[in-house]
């Protein structure tokens, strides 16, 4: 039985999600140049042509469009809280695939950047397996200021999934909502086994 079959709604984000990626990457080079620009110029030798190459970007953004992404950025969030509202939390990829080996990258980070940008919670869980028995991750998210509903939905999740090994001990956190908002996912009480 997979976890897709145990989800009771699937649905897709708006267009409007579309350009994310790249309002993510503006605030970020921009925001990076400013904050640790200087820093990097001082120490030139010490850092990667990647990082090199970043600020170069960073800088070549005007404040005009700084100011535009961070004016995307806003509506997005509230594009999110309109879409998330009905929910308690979205199950989503973490990852492309299964876990890389070590050595070579910690994988993409695609599938976490929308969530970085909007400013709201997620929490990764090792919930599936690939062909070489590693971790393949999947992804809770959470409405902006929702951390301890997340948190418990999560608990939930391990625990109707037979994951204990991914709990804490301390059972002592908040409960989940007695029932989801919507139709999507329902969370009982997160410290009972439902």
């Amino acid at each position: 039985d997979s976890l897709l079959a145990r989800v009771a709604f699937v649905a897709e984000l708006p267009s409007a999600f579309d350009g994310a990626w790249d309002v993510h990457r503006t605030i970020m080079e921009a925001e990076a140049a400013l904050s640790i620009g200087a820093g990097i110029d001082l120490c030139d030798p010490g850092f990667s042509d990647i990082l090199r190459a970043l600020m170069e970007r960073g800088r070549a953004i005007s404040r005009d469009q700084l100011a535009e992404a961070r004016g995307k950025q806003a509506a997005l969030r509230e594009a999110f809280a309109r879409h998330i509202g009905p929910f308690d939390a979205l199950l989503t990829p973490a990852v492309t695939g299964e876990a890389p080996l070590a050595a070579l990258s910690t994988g993409s980070p695609v599938f976490c950047t929308l969530w970085s940008l909007l400013g709201v919670p997620a929490i990764t869980l090792p919930l599936l397996t690939g062909a070489n028995g590693l971790p393949v991750g999947v992804q809770l998210v959470g409405a902006f200021g929702g951390d301890e509903t997340l948190l418990s939905a999560a608990a939930w999740l391990c625990r109707r999934l037979g994951r204990y090994d991914l709990l804490s001990e301390d059972t002592s956190g908040p409960a989940a909502p007695a029932a989801a908002k919507g139709d999507a996912l329902v969370f009982k009480n997160a410290r009972n086994n439902v």
